[in-house]
């Protein structure tokens, strides 16, 4: 089922996305993994023709998170996305905005 058929549905959605990433570093005497989520903040669509702008500013989200933590503990590398998901939940809008 896609965001699109979710939202012909209801009257509203509001969704995350969420990635879990398998990061490495390397040391001089071992190598560190971590398996962090990462996960946008909510987005609450009303209208369908709003839905790939949202998506898009959940990824820009996630990408700047990844970044930041990434820079924190230098020498980390991406290894892998290990999960992704795009949790969906149905809302009621006091009103439709039009």
């Amino acid at each position: 089922m896609t965001i699109e058929t979710l939202k012909s549905e209801k009257r509203g959605l509001k969704f995350k996305v969420t990635v879990k990433v398998h990061l490495r570093k390397e040391r001089e005497d071992r190598t560190i993994c971590k398996k962090p989520y990462f996960t946008s903040n909510t987005m609450t669509v009303l209208n369908e023709d709003e839905i790939p702008e949202k998506i898009d500013r959940a990824i820009e989200e996630i990408l700047e998170r990844i970044a930041r933590w990434i820079s924190e503990g230098s020498g980390w590398n991406i290894e892998d996305v290990d999960n992704h998901y795009i949790n969906v939940v149905s809302c009621v809008p006091l009103r439709i905005i039009t």
